[in-house]
């Protein structure tokens, strides 16, 4: 698998319409939009080409419950609070990706760091 990183929301916009992706993986605190804003905006798949079903992962240096409800109910299928458990979020990312396996063709890789 190949890893694309955006630093600004603009950045992601360009990302996710011209290139495909198994996976977002977003940090809630981007510089001027935040990720539940767009999260909410590839969940509606109005501004992205991407599919609007696509996992997303909302990561966050913030463990308010508030925040991480926010993020479930714009649409993210999970949220982790930093510093990252590796192990816990590799194992969400494969359950994430055997889910969307199941629902097309294409081969699914265990990642393993």
């Amino acid at each position: 698998h190949q890893v694309s990183i955006a630093l600004k929301e603009k950045e992601v916009f360009s990302l996710l319409n011209t290139s495909k992706f198994d996976m977002v993986l977003l940090d809630v605190c981007l510089p001027q939009m935040n990720g539940i804003a767009l999260t909410k905006l590839i969940r509606l798949g109005v501004e992205f080409s991407v599919d609007n079903d696509i996992p997303i992962i909302g990561l966050s240096a913030n463990v308010d419950p508030i925040e991480m409800k926010e993020c479930i109910v714009a649409g993210m299928n999970d949220y982790f609070t930093k510093p990252i458990n590796n192990e816990l979020l590799l194992h969400k990312i494969n359950e994430l990706a055997s889910k969307k396996l199941k629902n097309s063709t294409n081969k699914i890789h265990d990642f393993n760091f």
